[in-house]
């Protein structure tokens, strides 16, 4: 149970020593990233419940520099870099442990 609250500490707080920002700021305080003013389209990501593998490989693969298609992947290099494989495990355990968005 460790790695799940890890998890949502680096989520809803970041690691100012590490230059991990928090995660809310973008994706909201409950991972389901807030839509556009209005319109029904995000502008991040939502992340809780998705699976844990595939945040893994995510956030493995913005560390590892894999290419780059918008202003998005380009802020998740820079964050991804500072994260080691723990705190990867832990954001991916925490967030796969959360409710989906309804669509």
């Amino acid at each position: 149970m460790q790695a799940v609250s890890h998890g949502e500490q680096l989520f809803l707080d970041g690691d100012r020593e590490r230059g991990v920002p928090p995660c809310q700021g973008r994706h909201g305080a409950d991972a389901r990233a807030p839509a556009y003013a209005g319109g029904r389209y995000a502008a991040y990501p939502r992340l809780g419940g998705r699976h844990a593998p595939y945040l893994v490989a995510r956030l493995r693969g913005y560390r590892s520099d894999q290419p780059q298609y918008g202003s998005n992947d380009f802020v998740m290099h820079g964050v991804a870099h500072a994260l080691g494989d723990e705190s990867i495990q832990a954001f991916a355990t925490w967030l796969a442990s959360l409710p989906p968005a309804e669509k």
